[in-house]
């Protein structure tokens, strides 16, 4: 998935967004939220001209849309029956939407307007109780009640950074403490959703059991590679490679626009995240990112053909959940398992069996 600005060009879908909105609302015993007139194409397109409203989008299609922008927001400066966590500056979301059609969009647009500003302010209606348990789930405090402009009530939430890592005891050893507090950052990765099911189909996996489960299959699978791989190097390459995601987060393997600012993305959280290690060891880990990569090695190239099985065994056994959802064709999927086809023919066959039956069965598009 990938956040951008609204352009004029997307009202139509956006406005199709919020009519399932209120539909959903309505269903799920909230129908005076919204009613059928909210939001007015008027206040869309206004938030359009503004530069305040900004869709999710899957493989180029808005999946949901929503307010953020940061400085106070007037229908905030009172609260009732309660007090707002900090009087620090702060994010709002206003009018966040989905279609439905992607699982987890919502949770997307909320994670990344939080990643943008650390602390984040949102109101929702006290029937909305999908959204009071969505943002009760994601780490959010109810603090109060907020009245809106034509004065009725809205529940209000805030979540704020807190660094974990303000109770570190430091050891006296300035090269310890960079390694145990890098080690404690990186516990990130267990908040990384990646599209990914698991297999038993109970939610997505996060970047910490992705990177295990590809540690565990190099460990298993280098009798198929062709050339000769360094079964260790490739392990800690597999270990390292999605690291930087707890701050460029994860990007679909078939979302075009997420790709293509994906490098930049990646880049700068390189930056950020090894220069907290030792001036040995940081470079060290940054080499074998950069690395696997390049896959211009035996060692890369392995661990990388690991990077494409793992997420193309669970669609084979989650009635290819990730594939349905993106409406990925058959043709993209076999362009980005070529790698495998080069460097573990022997597994090929089977991959191709499985992507026939995917096609035969509607989870590929042909």
């Amino acid at each position: 998935m990938h956040i951008r600005k609204t352009t004029p060009g997307d009202f139509a879908a956006v406005m199709k967004i919020y009519h399932t909105a209120q539909v959903f609302m309505k269903e799920n015993g909230n129908p005076a939220q919204w009613g059928t007139f909210y939001p007015t194409d008027e206040l869309i397109k206004e938030d359009i001209r503004q530069g305040i409203s900004y869709v999710c989008t899957e493989n180029d299609t808005p999946a949901a849309v929503f307010v953020f922008k940061t400085g106070a927001d007037e229908t905030y400066a009172q609260i009732y029956n309660g007090r707002w966590l900090n009087d620090k500056p702060y994010g709002v979301i206003h009018r966040i939407a989905s279609a439905h059609t992607v699982k987890g969009a919502a949770v997307f647009c909320i994670q990344w307007a939080f990643s943008q500003c650390g602390n984040l302010r949102i109101d929702t209606h006290r029937d909305n109780v999908p959204m009071q348990q969505l943002l009760t789930k994601l780490g959010f405090t109810k603090c109060g009640i907020i009245h809106t402009f034509d004065g009725t009530d809205r529940l209000a939430f805030q979540k704020t950074h807190r660094d974990p890592l303000a109770s570190y005891l430091p050891s006296g050893n300035d090269r310890l403490d960079a390694q145990l507090r890098f080690i404690a950052e990186i516990d990130r990765m267990t908040r990384v959703l990646r599209r990914t099911l698991h297999i038993d189909g109970s939610g997505r996996e996060n970047d910490a059991e992705h990177s295990w489960h590809l540690a565990m299959m190099v460990l298993l699978l280098g009798e198929y590679e062709e050339d000769t791989p360094n079964i260790n190097r490739a392990l800690r390459m597999v270990l390292v490679h999605d690291l930087i995601e707890i701050y460029a987060g994860d990007t679909f393997a078939y979302d075009k626009a997420g790709n293509a600012t994906k490098a930049v993305r990646e880049k700068q959280a390189a930056d950020k995240l090894f220069s907290q290690l030792p001036d040995d060891q940081g470079p060290e880990l940054r080499a074998l990112w950069e690395e696997f990569d390049a896959m211009e090695t035996a060692d890369s190239r392995f661990a990388a053909c690991m990077d494409r099985l793992q997420p193309f065994l669970h669609n084979t056994l989650t009635d290819g959940a990730t594939w349905v959802e993106g409406k990925v064709h058959r043709d993209d999927v076999l362009a980005r398992m070529d790698l495998v086809r080069k460097n573990m023919p022997r597994i090929w066959p089977w991959v191709l069996k499985n992507s026939e039956n995917a096609v035969s069965k509607g989870w590929l598009l042909p």
